[in-house]
């Protein structure tokens, strides 16, 4: 099934929003981040049978194998915000808005279906991600 078209932007609209969360699923760069935590943890998970002599070795292997992926989320999530936002501030600045926002954190309820501008960001992430020089 095809994507619906996109609405376009009410003309004169100083507000609008993006889902952070379906940015990060559905971009390129989101989609390599959870791949990375989900390699970990399968890592972790096999890794666990051999570090479970006693059950304080069990749960001293599963609180550090939990912190270690914790780690990685929090370094990926910081990541990804760093190369979104200035994607954000852009076409913000672009489309003339007053203020863009997080829809879960505003916590939207009702908006215009045009006021939802993210998937025109994965787009552009994804764009962003791809002529970016890789490390």
């Amino acid at each position: 099934m095809a994507a619906p078209a996109p609405v376009p932007l009410p003309p004169g609209a100083k507000i609008a929003f993006v889902n952070v969360q379906a940015i990060a699923a559905n971009s390129a760069e989101g989609r390599a981040a959870n791949a990375k935590i989900e390699s970990l943890v399968k890592k972790k998970q096999g890794e666990a049978a051999a570090n479970q002599k006693t059950p304080q070795d069990q749960q001293r292997f599963q609180q550090e194998a939990q912190q270690e992926v914790q780690k990685l989320q929090a370094e990926l999530q910081n990541e990804f915000q760093q190369r979104l936002v200035p994607v954000l501030r852009q076409m913000a600045q672009e489309k003339h808005l007053s203020v863009l926002l997080s829809a879960a954190d505003a916590g939207v309820i009702y908006a215009e279906p045009g006021l939802d501008l993210t998937a025109e960001a994965i787009k552009r992430l994804d764009a962003a991600t791809a002529a970016a020089p890789k490390k």
